[in-house]
């Protein structure tokens, strides 16, 4: 099982990259930086999603929506 973690604060990449045996596949990204969420969601079976600021935060935030209802 993958888990996707999007989140605007840096530290909380930094933090999931520095676990050493994570319980499931991590993929993780700043939804700042990422041009297409959608494609982001192959394979993936959970997504946290973390906004400082809200959703006004990403304007990407309906599309990954509509993409995992998919």
């Amino acid at each position: 099982m993958t888990l996707l973690l999007l989140s605007t604060s840096d530290t909380d990449l930094l933090a999931a990259r520095s676990v050493a045996e994570p319980a499931l596949e991590l993929r993780l990204g700043n939804p700042a930086r990422v041009p297409d969420p959608v494609a982001l969601l192959d394979g993936v079976r959970l997504v946290v999603v973390r906004l400082l600021g809200g959703a006004r935060a990403w304007d990407g935030l309906d599309a990954l929506r509509t993409g995992c209802a998919e």
